[in-house]
């Protein structure tokens, strides 16, 4: 599929990954049995060799269905190099190039093996994700409405998948339980009452919750403007982490709160973006199925003046953006305090002229040095899905 679409991809984002570049990063792991990491595996030789190539960018290894494969890379070098002079260098290389982006321990792997002898390597501990539930407003994201007419009008890849409501019915793998309910049901349901996605014994419906859970920890490494990957705690579309007090290489999970609750929530650390992040997904597929650049929307381009700046408490500082749109639409921005990701006690005010390029934040007189202000600026353009990018700019308390 990825070779049928190659020719509409290409002249997107540069990113965009060509065929063969995924097929080289595609090779089968440790599955012999759950938490199997006794033998080298062509997935863990991918592994390894990339930790221990001479690209020296953060390498995320992201787990979604436990560590095994990992661990088996992990010990593969250990075995090759813990006998010889270079350990101590290869041992450092691998603490400051590998991050474990996993989303919950779903083996052993990492308890057993790699926790112990790696401990030095971080580990992203994720969790919450995409979800409509959080704001009322958005759950027309996660409505037959939004997705249906989507998956029918845009090939055949986006047509096998299963949305909200969409009218597809699957029979369960593991067939029905004891109780009489199935255990997964991908699409809607023919019989709400017998077949639901989980026996939650609640109000929910099958599908009301049918993203894939795993998925914060990729949304976290898109190049969408949030600054995650400079560092974890500035927040992404997957969640915002930081270091925990007593193990400072693993990174949980933090929680913002939420305005409709005034509550504080991991899982809105994620859900806050929902808006741009589902139109995201909806402009992708358009891509896919847009013969031609220009029968499609792409995100705006935003670049900032200033992505890091200091001040004095009680003074104001500017921040401002150049935003350019490839498609020639107009745009709407906004600038806004990220107060969960900021650092000051103190209140900070509403950001002056949020609506244009060139906007100000005042520094509370009770700020502290070296406390932060936080500042997202969300572009979103007027095509259809309107599609969004972000700049992020912190302003360091001197």
């Amino acid at each position: 599929m990825a070779a049928k679409l190659g020719p509409r991809l290409a002249d997107r984002p540069p990113w965009t990954p060509t065929p063969a570049e995924l097929w080289s990063k595609v090779a089968v792991g440790n599955v012999d049995f759950e938490n199997d990491f006794h033998a080298d595996t062509p997935g863990s030789d991918l592994i390894k060799k990339a930790i221990l190539d001479n690209d020296t960018r953060p390498l995320y290894l992201e787990a979604w269905g436990g560590t095994n494969t990992i661990a088996r890379a992990l010990k593969s070098i250990e075995d090759e190099y813990n006998s010889t002079s270079s350990w101590s260098a290869v041992q450092a290389k691998v603490n400051q190039k590998a991050v474990i982006a996993a989303l919950g321990m779903q083996d052993n792997a990492y308890a057993d093996y790699i926790g112990k002898s790696w401990p030095k390597v971080k580990l992203y501990n994720m969790g919450g994700g995409p979800g409509c539930s959080a704001v009322p407003a958005n759950a027309v994201y996660c409505s037959p409405e939004y997705w249906t007419p989507l998956k029918y009008s845009h090939g055949p890849l986006i047509e096998a998948r299963s949305f909200f409501g969409d009218g597809t019915y699957h029979v369960s793998e593991e067939g029905i339980t004891s109780n009489g309910i199935h255990n997964w049901e991908p699409g809607q349901a023919k019989d709400m009452e017998t077949f639901r996605l989980y026996n939650r014994g609640d109000k929910h419906q099958r599908m009301e919750f049918a993203g894939e859970g795993d998925s914060p920890t990729f949304l976290f490494l898109l190049n969408n403007g949030l600054r995650a990957t400079q560092d974890p705690s500035l927040g992404s579309w997957g969640g915002r982490y930081k270091p925990s007090d007593t193990i400072p290489t693993t990174y949980n999970g933090q929680a913002d709160v939420n305005p409709e609750t005034g509550t504080a929530s991991s899982g809105y650390a994620s859900q806050r973006w929902t808006p741009e992040m589902q139109n995201d997904f909806a402009g992708r597929i358009e891509w896919g199925a847009s013969p031609a650049f220009t029968d499609a929307n792409h995100n705006p381009v935003v670049k900032l003046a200033n992505s890091d700046l200091t001040g004095k408490a009680g003074k104001t500082v500017e921040v401002s953006a150049k935003v350019t749109d490839p498609d020639g639409d107009n745009v709407k921005l906004n600038w806004s305090v990220y107060t969960d990701a900021s650092t000051v006690t103190s209140p900070v005010a509403a950001v002056q002229n949020p609506t244009s390029k060139t906007a100000y934040v005042t520094i509370p007189d009770g700020a502290k040095s070296a406390e932060r202000i936080v500042v997202v600026l969300t572009v979103t353009d007027k095509g259809t899905p309107a599609l969004s990018k972000y700049g992020e700019v912190v302003i360091t308390v001197k």
